[in-house]
C-alpha cells in the first residue's frame, strides 16, 4: 500500500493557506474504479470543483450513529464522508481482500469505496480522513422510501419514519413486502452470505443493509421496486448496498 501526498495553497500570494491531501493506496483505488467501469477523468469530473459547494442540501449529517458528516458530488454519483482516524485504519488494513473480494464478485452487495485520504488545513489542528464511495441509488429519479436493515428489533425504530415515509427507516418501521422471482432470491441470499462471511473474517459485525424503494404506477395499482444503480427498464429489479459502520 502507497501513498501521495499532495500540497496546495490559496487565498493568493499575500496570505496563502497551505492543504495538504495524502490519498492512500490510489492504485488500488484505481483499480477499484477501473474494475467498476469509472475511469479517472470521469471520477474527476464529478466533483465540479468550480462547482461543489453551490447546493447546501448536498451537505448532511449521517443519520446514524456515527454522526460523520458527507457530502453528494455535485452529479450526485458518488458521496464524500468523514470517518474517524481508526474507521481509515480497519479500511486500509482490509484493502487487498476487499479488493480482492469485490473483483471476485462482481455483484458483491458491499459499498463501493473509490478513494481513501486525509486533509491537514489552517485552523484544524488534527487530521480530517474521509472516504469516497459510489451512491448505489444513483440513477433513479425518486426514492420514496429508504431503510437501514441490520436484522434486530432492538432500538431499531424511527419516530421521524412515522411522522414522514421518506425520513430513513429501520427494520421495526419495515412494512413493504418484497417479492422477488426464485433465482432472483437464491441470487440475493447466496450474495448477503458471501458478504457477510467476509466481513466476519474481517472482524466487522456492524454493518446493514440499505434498500431503496421508488414507487411505480402500473395497472393503476401501486407497485414497489426497490432502487437500482441501471435497473433493466421493463422488469421490477432489487437490489441493496451492506454499509459497513
Amino acid at each position: 500500500t502507497t501513498t501521495t501526498t499532495t500540497t496546495t495553497t490559496t487565498g493568493g500570494d499575500a496570505h496563502p493557506l497551505l492543504f495538504k491531501f495524502t490519498a492512500f493506496a490510489p492504485l488500488v483505488y484505481h483499480l477499484l474504479r477501473s474494475n467498476d467501469s469509472v475511469s479517472t477523468d470521469s471520477f474527476v469530473r464529478s466533483f465540479d470543483v468550480e462547482h461543489f459547494f453551490d447546493d447546501p442540501s448536498r451537505f448532511k449529517f449521517s443519520e446514524g450513529r456515527s454522526g460523520s458528516f458527507f457530502a453528494f458530488t455535485p452529479d450526485r454519483r458518488y458521496i464524500v464522508k468523514t470517518v474517524a482516524a481508526s474507521e481509515a485504519r480497519a479500511l486500509a488494513s482490509m484493502l487487498p481482500s476487499y479488493a480482492s473480494h469485490v473483483s471476485r464478485h462482481p455483484a458483491s452487495l458491499l459499498g463501493r469505496f473509490y478513494a481513501s485520504c486525509s486533509v491537514t488545513f489552517p485552523g484544524f489542528s488534527g487530521v480530517l480522513h474521509v472516504v469516497c464511495f459510489a451512491n448505489v441509488l444513483h440513477g433513479v429519479d425518486k426514492i420514496d422510501e429508504r431503510y437501514d436493515l441490520k436484522g434486530s428489533w432492538v432500538h431499531r425504530h424511527s419516530a421521524e419514519h412515522e411522522q414522514n415515509r421518506r425520513k430513513l427507516g429501520l427494520d421495526m418501521d419495515y412494512d413493504r413486502p418484497l417479492l422477488l422471482p426464485p433465482a432472483a432470491r437464491r441470487r440475493l441470499l447466496r450474495q448477503c452470505e458471501l458478504d457477510a462471511r467476509f466481513l466476519a473474517d474481517n472482524g466487522i459485525m456492524d454493518y446493514s443493509l440499505l434498500v431503496g424503494f421508488s414507487f411505480t404506477q402500473d395497472d393503476d395499482e401501486q407497485q414497489y421496486r426497490a432502487a437500482s444503480p441501471s435497473p433493466p427498464p421493463t422488469t421490477t429489479t432489487t437490489t441493496a448496498a451492506i454499509n459497513a459502520s
